[in-house]
């Protein structure tokens, strides 16, 4: 008996949050469930293309000097990747075969067998060419890759972060790849390669990285936070070093943090509130099989209550 009430008071628990969950708050919650870790959740700021080269590549940003001349993306085109190799033409007169290096399963660098000299080459592709343009430019990997800022000018769900690109940086940022750690977490990819968003001001090219401040997974809390950013660049080494920035996020206005709770109520948890929301929708589910099971045990059926008689 006390483990079925204990049953139809989740159940009620559960119910009661589906039925009106604007009565649930993180405020209004006693449970003390641990916050789900912050999830970026993916790619933000640029898209990939499923068969193509990197975003900077296909927009005319050039690479320095040397064999590396492109992330190349094929999910979307795997015989291609399955060949290992892809036409090039250009300044060097004889076609050549530039090589497909698997960086994951589905990205690859596209590497020349020796360095090329400085021009504009065609890679061709079956849906058409795109062009690789190599600078006269040989800079090595500089040990800090730029320098990360924050630069969210008012309290907003979007943090804004510029990264000031000197000229090595600028150089190797079509063979670039960001991943964050937030607060000690676990390494999330922020920007993949070769796909910061560049913009130019009067202070120079900086790179332009967002971050929302509330996922599915979870929100970041007012107060101090700190960034790790790493980058990695295909086919040079050593890494950079990572960079790490103190930043502060504000309070949400109280009509922006009723807007965030509707929204989590309807697309996911905000922080602090998943594990016991999802406590909520297994007792609902448990109280509901429990009750139907009892149905079943009560009820007679005509058949064996004629064979009684």
């Amino acid at each position: 008996m006390l483990g079925r009430l204990a049953l139809a008071s989740i159940a009620l628990a559960g119910a009661t949050w589906v039925a009106g969950c604007e009565s649930l708050s993180a405020d209004s919650i006693t449970l003390n469930f641990e916050a789900p870790d912050y999830q970026l959740g993916g790619q933000t700021g640029s898209l990939i293309p499923g068969c193509g080269v990197a975003p900077l590549s296909a927009e005319g940003q050039s690479v320095p000097v040397g064999r590396s001349l492109a992330v190349f993306y094929a999910q979307d085109c795997p015989e291609l990747a399955a060949e290992g190799r892809l036409p090039l033409s250009g300044v060097v007169g004889d076609a050549q075969q530039l090589e497909l290096v698997p960086i994951t399963d589905t990205t690859y660098l596209l590497q020349s067998a020796q360095s090329l000299p400085a021009g504009d080459y065609q890679l061709e592709l079956p849906a058409g060419g795109s062009e690789l343009r190599v600078t006269d430019a040989e800079p090595a990997v500089p040990s800090v890759f730029g320098s990360l800022s924050s630069a969210t000018a008012e309290c907003s769900e979007v943090l804004r972060f510029t990264l000031a690109l000197d000229d090595a940086a600028l150089a190797l940022a079509p063979l670039a790849r960001f991943e964050l750690r937030m607060d000690g977490g676990a390494p999330q990819l922020w920007v993949d390669y070769g796909a910061l968003r560049i913009e130019q001001d009067a202070a120079g090219e900086r790179g332009v990285l967002e971050l929302p401040r509330c996922t599915a997974q979870g929100c970041l809390s007012d107060g101090s936070h700190q960034l790790e950013l790493r980058v990695s660049v295909a086919g040079q080494s050593p890494a950079p070093e990572p960079s790490l920035l103190d930043f502060d996020v504000c309070p949400l206005p109280e009509s922006d943090q009723e807007g965030v709770s509707e929204k989590s109520c309807a697309l996911g948890a905000p922080r602090g509130t998943h594990s016991t929301h999802r406590l909520g929708w297994l007792g609902l589910l448990l109280g509901l099989g429990w009750r139907r099971r009892s149905q079943r045990a009560h009820s007679v059926d005509p058949l064996e209550e004629s064979d009684r008689t």
